[in-house]
């Protein structure tokens, strides 16, 4: 397993800070093979609201 890149980190932080705010849990992140990061998300109150963002190396942000 290979560590994040400096613009992953950014920009897991900016989504984190967001998450947060919103009252958000991180449910689990990966760095697979692709290279890219990873982030389950999702509130306790309502599973429909789950989603998976992958952060590129660049640290581009998408919606899987």
């Amino acid at each position: 397993m290979s560590e994040p890149t400096l613009e992953q980190l950014k920009a897991f932080y900016r989504v984190v800070y967001q998450l947060v705010r919103l009252s958000t849990v991180i449910i689990f992140v990966e760095l697979p093979e692709d290279k890219s990061l990873y982030v389950y998300t999702g509130r306790d109150d309502n599973p429909l609201s789950r989603s998976i963002l992958s952060i590129n190396p660049e640290g581009n942000i998408s919606y899987v």
